[in-house]
C-alpha cells in the first residue's frame, strides 16, 4: 500500500489535498443522496467492482491508455497524468509484490 501512495503523490502532486477536499464534498452530497434516496425508498450503497483485475506486469506494461484509465476509474483512483505514471500505479495497486 506504501508502494500506491508513494506513486500518487510523485504523479499527481497536490493529491493528498484534493483527495481530501473530495471526500468532503462527497461526504456531503453522499449524505444528502442517502436522505433523499431514503425518502423515495431507494437504496444507495457503494458498490465494489465484483472482480480483482487478474493482470501480470506484462499485461500492464503493454496496456493501451483508455484500458488503464477504465480500470483505474472503475476502483476510484485518478486518471491524471501520463501514461507512465497511470501504469505505474495500476501495477501498484494490483499486482501482487511476488509478481
Amino acid at each position: 500500500m506504501d508502494f500506491v501512495v508513494a506513486a500518487v503523490r510523485r504523479c499527481f502532486p497536490g493529491t493528498a489535498r484534493v483527495a481530501n477536499e473530495r471526500k468532503q464534498e462527497r461526504g456531503a452530497a453522499v449524505l444528502l443522496q442517502k436522505r433523499d434516496g431514503e425518502e423515495k425508498g431507494e437504496s444507495t450503497e457503494f458498490q465494489m467492482p465484483l472482480h480483482y483485475p487478474r493482470f501480470n506486469r506484462r499485461d500492464y506494461e503493454n496496456m493501451p491508455e483508455w484500458k488503464v484509465d477504465n480500470l483505474l476509474k472503475e476502483y476510484g483512483l485518478p486518471t491524471t497524468g501520463d501514461l507512465a505514471c497511470k501504469r505505474e500505479l495500476a501495477m501498484g495497486a494490483f499486482l501482487w509484490p511476488s509478481h
